[in-house]
């Protein structure tokens, strides 16, 4: 129920400026508690969200099976562990290296703890819009939520990945290599 994540939300303490949320319904496992974003993975340090089916999450998650625990029955959970088996310190690689193993679609969100100024965004499929700001950016699966405070957006297209912070985005190729994008400005409201 809406009311109960109210009451959930207003004990949070949070001092940061960079965070992640999603709406979503279950493709995978129940409507549940356990089942809803954001996943962690890495003992709290890596969170994801994501849009989308992962179509081989049973094999992927048979890999990781005891190496990780599993606390949720969804695909986006073993898509943050797997993330997390690449880690080696740099969070867009470990990004680029998982999404290398994966088959079906996504519109992913990673953050993490190590690297508290950046998300890395990635698109297949599913889309994403990165808003932006002045020392400010969004980033959501649609120009609409984040109209209020940008007309300015950049869309990632299928095979793209980005590593946005406040005062930059880079794009670049599943394959690594930096792609330039343009800005367009949404002229409605």
């Amino acid at each position: 129920k809406i009311e109960n994540l109210t009451e959930k939300v207003k004990k949070i303490q949070s001092t940061g400026t960079v965070g992640i949320a999603h709406t979503r319904w279950a493709t995978h496992g129940g409507v549940t508690e356990d089942n809803a974003h954001p996943h962690v993975a890495l003992n709290g340090k890596l969170v994801i969200v994501h849009n989308g089916i992962v179509e081989n999450y049973r094999q992927l998650r048979k890999n990781l099976a005891g190496t990780v625990t599993f606390t949720s029955d969804t695909d986006t959970e073993i898509l943050g562990h797997l993330i997390g088996s690449h880690y080696a310190g740099d969070l867009r690689q470990a990004v680029l290296s998982a999404l290398q193993h994966v088959q079906g679609t996504y519109g992913l969100i990673v953050m993490h703890a190590d690297h508290p100024d950046r998300l890395i965004a990635a698109r297949k499929g599913s889309p994403i819009v990165i808003g932006v700001g002045d020392h400010e950016h969004y980033i959501a699966s649609d120009p609409t939520p984040m109209l209020a405070h940008t007309h300015r957006c950049i869309f990632l297209n299928d095979g793209e990945i980005a590593e946005v912070t406040r005062d930059s985005i880079e794009t670049y190729t599943l394959n690594d290599e930096q792609v330039m994008k343009c800005v367009e400005e949404i002229e409605w409201d």
